[in-house]
């Protein structure tokens, strides 16, 4: 108590963890899509069902 408004902004490591590491998915990420190049969906099911990761599907909360 008593950090006023400066208590209230974000401090680091708040938030949630980002689920995607570039080192350790983009390899299943880029075989998924070259799999299924006409659905996204389709590419992101199969990632999904590889990686034992989930995603949203609603991006504009990136």
């Amino acid at each position: 108590m008593g950090e006023g408004i400066e208590g209230l902004e974000n401090r680091p490591g708040q938030g949630s963890k980002p689920i995607i590491s570039r080192e350790a998915d983009e390899e299943t990420i880029c075989k998924a899509i070259e799999a299924d190049r006409q659905s996204v969906k389709a590419a992101k099911a199969a990632w999904e069902a590889s990686s034992g990761k989930t995603s949203s599907d609603d991006w504009r909360k990136i």
